[in-house]
């Protein structure tokens, strides 16, 4: 006799009854017999349609890939399943999806390998290995299904107010965030690579290509960067977007504002300790510090929505920079801009405090904002750009601002 199903299954495909094992548990012989024979085909049916749907094509994830998706389908698991839960971003929720889905497949693939291994050892092993499928499969099919058809709704992540623009992570960290940030990294790898990012606006790969600094007879930090994000000349889609980056700047900072004196300080006695000069930088990666920043990050600001990376201390400097009533054409040298539009996308003058006192020489000249002509009521007669000329010196952005004060 075949015992009343007690557990029930939901799933694509599958009856609502108890698992094939607690079936042939309560069944004789001559019962569990008929019971293996029914349910061999549609078992191995499935598995046969599951591979096809899901383990069928696709190339092989990187480790450091592989590593991120599981992080994340455990922190999905982790916030019950849902990924629209983890997700400020409709990026973000594609992500969190795909992860969760890779961890899906990966547990097929680990329920095929053993039922294989189960039916390998003969015996009752191909009784071991049905079992397994039917109580393994319904579960990973169901998961599979809510993923693919889940969608981005906007309007339940929209409360989480969460943000990936680095300046405006700014105004949600507690104002000691630089002291808490250095003092955790001025005992690791890349603590003299922090307190650089901490001090002057430079990025990843400008840190990882050595930055050297002196220290002169007033006290001063004397740093000499090679910049990054430089294109050749003639190679880009204008003439006027090549080179977005300066390829050499220096530096003299005398004074910083006195959440960063700390850090200040601290390389200066690095300095002094290794005979008035150091050099930043040697072997490390920009991959390397953007992820030992963001673990770090993660765990200093828990209850942060959105730790910040690497790339805020730079938004923070420029902030201080704006603050201190740095002029715009000294505050591109800093940043490395080759023209005074791009810190626009930077840290703001009211999320700094002052205190800043810097100079700074480029390499290359730094190309001068186009908004210096006079208020239309005093060149009233004067003639409009035509749009050729305003395309070839603006970004799209810029072209729409100056056809908003023509009309």
């Amino acid at each position: 006799m075949v015992a009343k199903p007690t557990c029930k299954r939901s799933g694509k495909g599958w009856a609502a009854m108890a698992t094939l094992r607690e079936q042939l548990a309560a069944s004789d012989s001559d019962a569990a017999l008929r019971l293996v024979a029914d349910a061999r085909p549609k078992l191995f049916s499935k598995v046969a349609e599951l591979r096809v749907l899901h383990l069928k094509g696709g190339g092989e994830l990187s480790d450091r890939t592989r590593d991120s998706y599981a992080g994340d389908a455990r922190r999905v698991a982790a916030a019950g399943g849902d990924p629209l839960a983890l997700a400020g971003t409709y990026a973000s929720f594609r992500k969190l999806r795909a992860a969760c889905l890779w961890k899906a497949r990966e547990d097929l693939r680990e329920c095929l390998a053993r039922a294989d291994r189960a039916r390998k050892r003969g015996g009752t092993g191909e009784i071991e290995s049905l079992c397994i499928y039917d109580e393994t499969l319904p579960i990973i099919e169901h998961r599979m299904a809510i993923l693919a058809s889940s969608r981005f709704d906007v309007s339940k992540v929209s409360r989480r107010d969460k943000t990936h623009m680095q300046r405006h992570k700014l105004g949600r960290l507690p104002a000691d965030w630089i002291t808490r940030v250095h003092d955790r990294a001025k005992t690791g790898k890349y603590g003299e690579a922090v307190a650089v990012g901490i001090l002057i606006p430079v990025r990843p790969e400008e840190v990882a290509s050595r930055i050297r600094i002196r220290l002169d007879s007033s006290g001063a930090l004397l740093f000499e960067v090679k910049g990054s994000k430089l294109r050749e000349k003639g190679a880009g889609i204008a003439s006027h977007v090549d080179g977005i980056g300066q390829p050499m700047r220096w530096l003299a900072l005398a004074e910083v504002d006195p959440s960063r004196q700390i850090a200040f300080d601290w390389l200066r006695d690095r300095i002094t300790a290794n005979s008035g000069s150091l050099t930043v930088g040697k072997g490390i990666s920009a991959s390397g510090i953007c992820s030992a920043f963001r673990s770090m990050s993660r765990r200093l600001f828990e209850r942060s929505m959105s730790p910040p990376s690497f790339y805020a201390l730079r938004h923070a400097v420029c902030a201080e920079l704006k603050a201190s009533g740095i002029g715009a054409q000294e505050v591109a040298k800093c940043m490395g801009h080759a023209s005074e539009l791009s810190q626009r996308a930077y840290g703001t003058r009211s999320q700094g405090t002052g205190g800043y006192a810097v100079k700074a020489k480029a390499s290359e000249p730094v190309r001068t904002s186009k908004f210096s002509s006079p208020p239309p009521s005093t060149c009233r007669h004067a003639k409009k750009p035509s749009v050729s000329i305003i395309a070839k010196n603006h970004s799209l952005a810029t072209l729409r601002k100056i056809k908003v004060g023509q009309n």
